[in-house]
């Protein structure tokens, strides 16, 4: 086997594949490709198998004369040393280390590291680079999109490596995959023991050793991933098949490996009918069964017969081999014969697979990278139920799936595209087994509940697959615009979802009503799909069930908002009376219910603005009036939630409603800011927050306040902190974000000007008049003093839930500050009017500005969040959703300070008609002055360049920018010098910093970093990447002139050094 090494052959390869697939096969650069390809496919099949270890080339290298590349060496001691010990390391043969140690001697410095943990870098990366080139060469060899002579080229190589064997092993190139696959996961388990083991049998520093660790796992994904592509896009072999299931038979759903090959397993199996391409498939699946009779009994008994290790992904197999069983006995003649049974083994089987916990594997772990946080709240109750979906030989409810957050988006579609044809085929193919197990589960559950009145034992607690099945369901749908149309009825060659739709309205049992709810909130997703589902509704849910013969269909606005007034009506709160009974209470099983309900509201009026002001404006329903009525009532916490998220809904302006108007857009927004002005009417009618106080008529800017009392203020401190969990004020401060409306033309973190920024049209100026100062100001004041500055110094049950509440409350902040309009103060303007002058001083963006800038705890807040760091970010961890916004925020308020300081303070200073006495801060200054003193915090903004979120990298750049341009951070640091030359104070603290380097570094990634040219929007990922290279080039250019004392941040950035400085290393920027 090949010993010699070179460095990025398969990263140069991979690259002339990404090219190719956009070039045509006249193209020279394809036929180069196919050269590169014939020489590199010995390797590329031979997949991560390197030369062991040899004795003869050991001792030629303690002799100190090894052959690299094929030539003779004469060594140092110390080379042999790194040689050996990397060869032990990774378990090669030592000329293939020698190699390696003698090409990183060129990459120490650019790695910082030594020789020796350099080649690790450099072995991993090839390594890398070449399965992502071997995924590429599969990918592109079955894509319709790539030229058909390109498509061509490709595909005749790709066959040829899977049908390749090594001269050790007699297995085809799939199973020589698994076995790698295998093999990897023992090499970890070794690297792992070398890691625990004693500090001095660590051959390398702990984060190189850490990182072989890492490499070693994704590269196990990435072979599952590669065997993925494979088993979409090529038709493995009778024993390449077996080998994949009996893999899978005996593997832990733990195991990243487990998700990607039993997502292969399932497309290998599908039958989806969804088009004629895919029918045609299908049909082509089962014809190569029927050609090899012997392979579909054994495959039969792998899938059936065999023990597996985990029941519920049995349980999905054994569904789809029952669906494509079934679809053969249809498709081809003589196919039952072959398997040796009929179609009414096939419903057995299926029955047993869903016994066996399908749909709990379906909802919790095929699509688990679904499942958010947000999720997992709403969908409690359907996740326990999910839980009870177990086999029948298991006597307590089944654990949760592990959840992987690094399934990419491939694959995602791919599991998404699976569930829905498994889903669709199971309902229409199987309907009598559907129907018969949700009537079954009904009567055990009737039985089980008079069980419970007489007393009686029960034998074995009652399954609840139908809720688990409405659960997959609504897993599968929810958030995905429109992808439930075939539930509705629309593009279906018959209408067997949508019976299933309208035959769930029949559901009698609380559980699976309230399951069925949650259904139809995720098919009414989507701007057609939820005018279909108020149709639905509106309709009575097609007459389904009542109750009595008197009352709603219980599939109706009718019955959800009739049940909310009747318990708004049963517990409305009246004079105390000591000797009165306790107040009712909502039983537990019917809260979920209207939960369920309120959220199948709220993802119909999301979505379609038509429904929302239907029922908004219907004084039949009196929706507002009624859930602002309950609201006041002592009802759970989880309930009150529920609705204040769905009278946020009412008022939201969702930038998806905004693009499927159309020409509409502007006159919907008309709509929704007259709506959210009226809501903002009835919340302060409501003094869920007391605003009325004592009819005080001062404001006092930038101060705080002590807090309001009673309402959502004595819920939080007394309710929800002693639960340790707060869902009602995460609803709340999700209403007063929706209910100010960003107007159109606000610009977000490009904003650079005072006067980019207009007032939201949602929010009245004039509210509360009456009785005290007006605005919206109190609500705002609220979510500042008594959520976002108290959140560090709550005690939460799930410690990710305090990130939720930064970022919630940040939004409210940074949607102040973009509605905050000082363009009266910028430019040769009027006077000022008094009116002006006044919703300044009351608009709640100003309040946010002056606090920051009279150096308050909100700003000490906003830099608490940035003091998570760049790795927080980087790994996805809760506390990245708060960083951006505390970015976005600082940025803003460094644009309008100058307008806040020089044109708007003075200005109110010197008001004498507001109504109002105004009281601002004694001390006000700049950020930059602020920041001056937070040395740490300047250098947790700096390092927040290396963000992998470019929208993160280029906040924090453009605030860098800024600093660097100010005369504070551009002053010299009286405290450092370096010889004859002394630092400006951004170099000096980025300098100083044990972060130096990887901001350094940061700042060349962006440079380097892909993306598209347009730089006019940075909202795209791609614009982002663009814009984010223009702002370090424009840093760099604006910190190279002769006005700011050298060395400057630019200097430091573009490597000239600070530690021995020459001052002839400078060049002149005159020249």
């Amino acid at each position: 086997m090949n010993t010699t090494w070179e460095p990025e052959r398969f990263a140069n390869l991979n690259r002339q594949l990404g090219e190719c697939l956009e070039l045509t096969a006249e193209s020279p650069k394809v036929e180069e490709l196919k050269q590169k390809l014939e020489e590199l496919k010995p390797e590329l099949a031979s997949l991560l198998e390197y030369p062991a270890k040899n004795a003869q080339h050991r001792t030629a290298l303690e002799r100190g004369t090894p052959t690299i590349n094929g030539e003779q060496y004469k060594v140092s001691t110390d080379f042999v040393a790194e040689a050996t010990k990397l060869s032990d390391f990774l378990e090669v043969d030592e000329d293939l280390a020698a190699a390696l140690v003698h090409k990183a001697v060129g990459y120490e410095k650019r790695f910082e590291l030594a020789a020796g943990e350099s080649a690790v870098l450099l072995y991993f990366s090839e390594r890398e680079a070449k399965l992502e080139s071997l995924r590429t060469l599969f990918a592109g060899g079955a894509s319709t999109g790539v030229d058909e002579g390109v498509r061509t080229v490709l595909e005749q190589h790709a066959s040829e490596i899977l049908s390749s064997t090594l001269k050790a092993s007699s297995s085809m190139f799939p199973e020589r995959v698994l076995a790698a696959i295998n093999m990897l996961q023992g090499r970890q388990t070794r690297v792992s023991a070398v890691l625990s083991g004693p500090s001095a049998e660590v051959p390398y520093q702990r984060e190189v050793v850490e990182f072989v660790k890492t490499r070693i796992g994704e590269e196990r994904k990435q072979l599952a991933m590669l065997l993925f592509v494979i088993m979409r896009d090529y038709q493995l072999n009778s024993g390449e098949l077996l080998a994949v299931v009996a893999w899978l038979r005996s593997a832990s759903v733990s195991d990243a490996a487990t998700l990607r090959l039993a997502a292969g397993l399932l497309v290998a199996l599908g039958t989806d009918e969804g088009s004629e391409q895919a029918e045609a498939a299908a049909l082509d699946k089962v014809s190569h069964l029927v050609r090899d009779s012997a392979f579909l009994v054994r495959l039969n008994a792998a899938i059936i017969d065999e023990t597996w290790c985990d029941s519920g992904l049995k349980g999905v197999v054994w569904l789809q081999w029952a669906l494509l069983a079934l679809f053969g006995m249809k498709r081809s003649p003589g196919f039952d014969q072959l398997i040796g049974f009929r179609e009414d083994r096939v419903e057995a089987i299926a029955e047993q697979a869903v016994r066996m916990g399908a749909y709990r594997c379906a909802a919790d772990y095929l699509l688990g990278h679904r499942i958010d946080d947000a999720m997992e709240y709403e969908l409690a109750d359907e996740f326990t139920a999910l839980q009870q979906q177990r086999a029948d030989t298991a006597s307590a409810v089944s654990p949760r799936y592990p959840h992987f957050d690094d399934v990419s988006e491939e694959l995602q579609w791919q599991l998404e595209r699976s569930m829905e044809a498994m889903l669709a085929a199971f309902i229409g193919r199987m309907s009598s087994l559907v129907r018969r197990m949700r009537y079954s589960e009904e009567d055990a559950l009737y039985q089980a509940q008079q069980s419970a009145v007489y007393q009686t034992t029960q034998a074995e607690p009652a399954r609840r697959d139908t809720e688990a099945l409405f659960a997959w369901v609504t897993v599968l749908y929810t958030g995905r615009a429109d992808a439930a149309l075939r539930f509705w009825g629309h593009g279906e060659p018959d209408d067997r979802l949508a019976v299933f739709v309208r035959w769930g309205a029949d559901c009698r049992e609380q559980g699976m009503v309230r399951a069925y709810f949650g259904m139809l909130a995720a098919l009414a997703s989507g701007a057609q799909a939820s005018v279909c589902a108020h149709e639905f509704m509106s309709g009575g849910g097609a007459g389904g069930h009542r109750q009595t013969v008197n009352q709603a269909p219980l599939c109706s606005w009718q019955a959800l908002f009739g049940a909310l007034d009747f318990y708004a009506g049963h517990l409305r709160p009246g004079e105390p009376d000591p000797l009165a009974a306790p107040p009712p209470e909502i039983p537990d099983a019917e809260v979920a219910l209207l939960r369920a309900f309120l959220r199948l509201c709220r993802s119909v009026i999301q979505h379609s603005v038509v429904a929302r002001t239907a029922i908004y404006d219907s004084t039949e329903l009196g929706a507002m009036t009624t859930m602002f009525a309950l609201l006041a009532c002592v009802v759970p916490v989880a309930l009150k939630a529920a609705l204040l998220d769905t009278v946020a809904a009412f008022g939201a302006l969702d930038n998806d409603v905004l693009a499927n108007s159309g020409a509409q857009a502007d006159s919907v927004r008309r709509v929704v800011d007259e709506m959210a002005r009226r809501i903002w009417a009835q919340l302060e009618q409501s003094q869920m927050l007391p605003t009325a106080g004592d009819g005080a008529r001062a404001l006092a800017v930038g101060r705080g306040s002590s807090g309001a009392r009673g309402g959502i203020a004595y819920e939080l401190e007394e309710v929800e902190a002693a639960a340790e969990t707060y869902p009602e004020t995460r609803a709340f401060v999700r209403l007063v974000a929706a209910l100010i409306h960003v107007p159109a033309d606000a610009v977000g973190v490009t904003a650079e000007a005072a006067s980019a920024a207009s007032a939201s049209a949602s929010v009245p100026a004039d509210l509360g008049s009456a009785y005290r100062v007006p605005g919206v100001g109190p609500y705002v004041s609220f979510v500042l003093d008594s959520v976002l500055l108290k959140a560090e110094q709550r005690a939460y049950r799930v410690p990710d839930e305090k990130w939720r509440v930064y970022a919630l409350a940040l939004d409210v902040v940074e949607r102040s500050l973009s509605t905050l309009d000082l363009s009266m103060f910028v430019g040769t303007h009027a006077t000022v009017t008094s009116d002006a002058l006044r919703e300044l001083a009351t608009h709640p963006g100003f309040e946010v500005a002056v606090r920051v800038l009279c150096g308050s705890r909100l700003l000490d807040a906003l830099l608490r969040v940035l003091d998570a760091g760049v790795d927080a970010v980087n790994a996805g961890a809760a506390a990245a959703s708060a960083v951006l916004p505390a970015l976005r925020i600082l940025l803003r308020v460094l644009h309008v300070q100058t307008a806040v300081l020089r044109g708007a303070v003075p200005a109110l200073a010197e008001a004498d008609s507001l109504g109002f006495a105004l009281n601002l801060p004694r001390s006000l200054t700049t950020l930059e002055q602020l920041l001056l003193s937070r040395r740490e915090s300047v250098v947790q903004i700096a390092a927040l360049v290396g963000a992998v979120d470019p929208h993160v990298s280029l906040a924090a750049v453009r605030i860098v920018h800024i600093l660097a341009d100010s005369t504070v951070f551009n002053g010299v640091d009286d405290r450092v010098t370096r010889g004859a030359l002394t630092l400006n104070r951004m170099v000096s603290m980025i300098d100083g910093s044990t972060d130096s380097v990887r901001i350094l570094h940061a700042f060349i990634t962006s440079l380097e970093a892909e993306g598209g040219d347009d730089v006019e929007g940075d909202e795209s990922d791609d614009d982002s990447a663009a814009a984010l290279r223009v702002a370090v080039v424009d840093l760099l250019l604006a910190n190279i002139v002769s006005s700011k004392p050298a060395p400057t941040i630019a200097h430091y950035l573009l490597g000239f050094s600070v530690s021995r400085p020459a001052a002839d290393d400078l060049p002149d920027p005159a020249q």
